[in-house]
């Protein structure tokens, strides 16, 4: 039996966009291997919203996400920026679910919290030796400045950034590869190891969620 899904994600940023959909999809295909129901995971759908705070961002999406694309589910991003995910379910999630579900019937009301520790950048750098491989280096952990857990970085942004230019420091300009953090988003998303990202305790949440959903919806 195939089951046709459609998946809406709302993320706080436009380089969330780029990251999340690859890491999504590749969860759902990877969950549905061991179910007697094959999901074919449609194209993950980006809902935005023009909304002021997060939680009518949220209510916004969800009806969105059921009006006009029929989603099935709406993964909701919000990243921690902190040590754990407590302080940000607290004050945006928890508020955002609690109004999505007093919103009414024509709301998506099948949500997957998606909350990165600290930021998704933390999450790009799960797997080490994908994001070396991207950048395109040959030097080690240590020489990149990445010696760190990813969700003990407290900016993996900044890491990113600083490990790209260290990786390209010392070679001659002309062999200088032109390299921006902008253009990982992609394509870490897609070729990340799920194996590496299941080490960490926010996307193993995520994981855990999503599945309990798709089991709510046979």
């Amino acid at each position: 039996m195939t089951r046709e899904l459609r998946i809406g994600l709302f993320a706080e940023g436009t380089t969330d966009e780029r990251f999340l959909p690859s890491i999504i999809k590749r969860t759902i295909e990877r969950l549905s291997k061991n179910s007697p129901v094959h999901i074919d995971a449609c194209d993950i759908i980006i809902i935005r919203s023009d909304a002021d705070k997060f939680t009518q961002k949220a209510v916004e999406a969800a009806r969105k996400g059921f009006k006009d694309y029929n989603i099935d589910i709406l993964c909701l991003h919000a990243d921690a920026d902190d040590k754990n995910d407590s302080n940000t379910y607290k004050t945006r999630i928890d508020p955002a679910l609690a109004a999505i579900q007093k919103a009414g019937e024509d709301v998506c009301q099948v949500i997957v919290p998606l909350v990165p520790v600290w930021m998704t950048e933390a999450w790009m750098l799960a797997d080490k030796e994908c994001f070396k491989r991207e950048i395109g280096t040959s030097k080690s952990y240590s020489e990149l400045g990445l010696n760190k857990k990813p969700e003990k970085e407290g900016k993996p942004k900044e890491a990113i950034r600083e490990a790209i230019r260290k990786a390209y420091a010392g070679k001659p300009k002309k062999r200088r590869k032109e390299l921006d953090i902008t253009d990982l988003y992609q394509i870490i998303g897609q070729s990340t190891s799920l194996s590496e990202l299941d080490k960490l305790s926010s996307y193993s949440t995520f994981r855990k969620l999503l599945a309990s959903k798709l089991q709510f919806l046979n």
